[in-house]
């Protein structure tokens, strides 16, 4: 992460992917339950939804915010990092519990559970897909997880003698 803070600065990259060296937890704080005034007029602008009618209604606005609380293995990394998730799979996720019948606090726990517990597991090999926010451009989010299972290092037989 450190690179791409530096990356930025020299020529204004704005996306990369990385791998975290550790994962500590997943924050969830609550938010607003409802979009600013200002942003739920752009929403209510018509365009298609998965049903694929037309629709003026804004989609709904997740009442938590997600952030990533990580180190990364660079030698400039100061400790941690904490990083807000912008991944449309955390709302599709927290919407989907709630539809059947999750309360907002076990859909809150169900987001972590996963977000968390499953892709950032010890046998996964995570990265993290980042980046920045157009009006703020210093400012880093996690866009999507890439979370394969790590593969096991096996010796050349070289090696072996």
């Amino acid at each position: 992460m450190e690179e791409l803070y530096a990356k930025q600065k020299e020529d204004k990259t704005s996306l990369g992917i990385f791998r975290p060296k550790e994962v500590f937890d997943l924050v969830v704080t609550p938010a607003d339950s409802d979009w600013k005034p200002g942003f739920k007029a752009a929403l209510m602008q018509q365009r298609l939804w998965e049903n694929r009618k037309a629709s003026k209604e804004p989609p709904r606005k997740i009442p938590f915010k997600f952030q990533y609380k990580f180190s990364c293995d660079d030698p400039r990394c100061k400790g941690s990092h904490q990083m807000m998730i912008e991944d449309w799979e955390v709302g599709a996720l927290y919407w989907k519990c709630i539809d059947r019948g999750a309360s907002p606090d076990e859909a809150r726990g169900m987001v972590k559970q996963k977000f968390l517990g499953e892709l950032c597991a010890p046998e996964r090999d995570t990265r993290f897909y980042v980046g920045t926010i157009l009006a703020h451009p210093k400012t880093w989010v996690v866009i999507g997880v890439y979370w394969p299972k790590k593969t096991p290092v096996v010796p050349s037989q070289d090696s072996l003698f």
